[in-house]
């Protein structure tokens, strides 16, 4: 994490090396700080809201329109916005990869690496930075914070996307039975560490116990779950004899498949 958020603030600051004079940034010795809501979205177009809190050394705002450059290790934000109030405001939007998103905004030539090392490439993407910064710019605290080398007029925050979250998943038929129409439907809850529902997550449904005989309209197809965190498939069987029925379901997860408990469903 560490590499990782200085190269961001090194691909934020280093915009405002090159032409720092069409700018007005903040001054030196203000402080930044940097706010997402929410700190979890989906992988396909999810969106946090960032807000940036830019603060003279008086404690005062910033002048309206002082720009604050970002940058992202994941997903994509614009690449500058201008203070408002002493408030600069910018977006996330995920772009269907999963993890975790580290967003840096800084504004000021306090936060930029010394004059004398000049960037070794940049990009004009908002999403892209190939910049090493050539001292410690940020060190990762805990709890998102961020510690600059003297001064703090940059900051960072991690937002998790997609996949990332996924943790448990729970099973359930609805009816938890087979009778004679010879169908039932299996639904699959993902959740998060903390119990949430994550929304967008492709599920597997998957016939652990005769699947020449029982099979998912989905047919290996992905179903992807909804707000509620549930993506629900329709299971059916074509044997004539009573017996039970095993399935279980499949998600990726942030290092590998996260598979629920069996369930198993009895057929009358």
């Amino acid at each position: 994490m560490k590499t990782t958020v200085k190269t961001a603030v090194a691909g934020a600051t280093a915009l405002l090396l090159s032409c720092a004079g069409a700018y007005l940034t903040a001054p030196p010795g203000s402080t930044l700080t940097l706010v997402a809501n929410p700190g979890f979205i989906p992988s396909h177009g999810g969106v946090s809201e960032l807000m940036a809190v830019v603060t003279e050394p008086a404690g005062t705002d910033v002048p309206d329109g002082t720009v604050v450059l970002w940058s992202t290790t994941l997903g994509h934000v614009d690449r500058e916005t201008r203070t408002r109030r002493g408030i600069a405001r910018n977006r996330l939007v995920s772009d269907s990869r999963s993890g975790v998103a580290t967003v840096v905004a800084a504004s000021g030539a306090d936060a930029l690496p010394p004059t004398t090392t000049p960037p070794t490439s940049t990009t004009t993407t908002s999403t892209t930075t190939t910049l090493t910064a050539q001292r410690p710019i940020v060190a990762a605290t805990t709890g998102g914070s961020a510690l600059l080398s003297g001064e703090q007029n940059a900051d960072f925050v991690d937002v998790t996307i997609g996949n990332a979250r996924v943790r448990n998943i729970r099973l359930r038929a609805v009816p938890s039975r087979i009778t004679i129409s010879n169908s039932t439907h299996v639904i699959a809850t993902v959740l998060d560490e903390f119990g949430n529902p994550v929304a967008n997550v492709p599920v597997f449904f998957e016939v652990v116990s005769n699947p020449e005989t029982e099979f998912f309209d989905s047919s290996g197809a992905a179903v992807h779950t909804d707000n509620n965190g549930e993506a629900e498939d329709v299971l059916r069987t074509r044997r004539t004899l009573t017996g039970a029925i095993v399935v279980r379901a499949v998600a990726a997860g942030p290092g590998g498949f996260v598979t629920s408990p069996s369930l198993t469903i009895e057929v009358l």
